[in-house]
């Protein structure tokens, strides 16, 4: 991660120039990743997929999985569903 952030412009209309970094997220976990994640995990928390994604730097389609799974597996339960977002307790 000793990559320095790229720095993206845009041109839009009439000489506008917006200028934005993109997020690099992980999609695969890595050993060291994944146990950091389950000492996290055991905390008593409340957290959606998003926040989730954000704090440990993976995308938000791994947070979901890891997430549902730990809800089957009771160590989580789902607090409240809706279409977009899902939250944890």
């Amino acid at each position: 991660m000793s990559e320095t952030p790229k720095v993206v412009k845009k041109k839009k209309k009439w000489g506008k120039v917006y200028t934005y970094t993109p997020i690099r997220r992980k999609s695969v976990l890595s050993k060291e990743q994944a146990a950091e994640i389950e000492k996290d995990l055991q905390k008593p928390y409340v957290t959606t997929t998003t926040q989730f994604a954000q704090k440990h730097g993976i995308t938000v389609s791994l947070a979901k999985k890891i997430l549902r799974e730990y809800a089957e597996n009771g160590k989580f339960t789902l607090a409240h569903k809706t279409a977009k977002n899902q939250i944890y307790q």
